[in-house]
């Protein structure tokens, strides 16, 4: 795997699954994560975060056996449900 800028590939996914998280479930702003060394997301951050995100991140999180972060994306889905 190539390394780009001290980080491998699937670390710039990892780190983009984790910013997009943060967006999503803990409502951080952009401008708190942009302060940071890594700032990679898995969404486009110029449009509101959409339902396909959070189930994008659902299915992350569960190929990870991150299954707190599931249940806390569930719940939060419902409420991209109506948007």
């Amino acid at each position: 795997m190539e390394k780009f800028e001290g980080y491998y590939e699937y670390d710039e996914v990892y780190y983009g699954m984790l910013n997009s998280y943060e967006m999503v479930v803990y409502n951080v702003h952009l401008s708190d994560i942009l302060v940071r060394d890594v700032e990679f997301f898995i969404h486009d951050i110029t449009k509101p975060i959409t339902v396909d995100v959070v189930d994008d991140l659902i299915q992350y999180f569960e190929d990870m056996e991150d299954y707190e972060k599931c249940k806390i994306l569930l719940e939060k889905r419902k409420e991209y449900d109506t948007i």
